[in-house]
């Protein structure tokens, strides 16, 4: 487990995996990190509500307009979260260079503060997010 670097605030929260350059083979992985995350957090009583991911994601699907993005903040109004985990998939591979079987995922994260308008993780000295890397063993 990684220790953590943020405490997030007991807000109903959204999780939002953002794929751009379709890292994930499928949209139903991006459902499922996204559920998973929002189960690990609810487990661990560190926030009181998560939206369904697949909320956000029909969300996302039904307002992107001739693929330009959709702002963050207008994702996490849309579904009534009021803090976002925004993850931004970098990379992912099921195999490791060698061939070998080792799913690999590398993710950027970053926390909105939606009624704040602040991102309240990370600072400003890390405008793309907090790069975290998991391995299946």
């Amino acid at each position: 487990m990684i220790p953590a670097q943020h405490e997030l605030m007991r807000e109903r929260t959204a999780v939002l995996v953002d794929d751009p350059t379709n890292r994930l083979p499928r949209t139903a992985l991006r459902v499922e990190l996204g559920e998973s995350v929002g189960i690990a957090l609810l487990e661990r009583d560190l926030v009181p509500e998560v939206v369904a991911t697949r909320d956000v994601v029909a969300f996302v699907r039904g307002n992107e307009r001739d693929g330009t993005p959709i702002a963050m903040e207008k994702v996490a109004a849309g579904v009534g979260a009021d803090q976002l985990l925004y993850l931004d998939v970098a990379e992912f591979s099921l195999v490791d260079r060698n061939g070998s079987p080792r799913p690999t995922a590398t993710i950027w994260v970053r926390v909105l503060d939606i009624e704040g308008r602040t991102r309240t993780f990370p600072g400003p000295e890390e405008p793309r997010g907090v790069e975290v890397t998991a391995q299946l063993r």
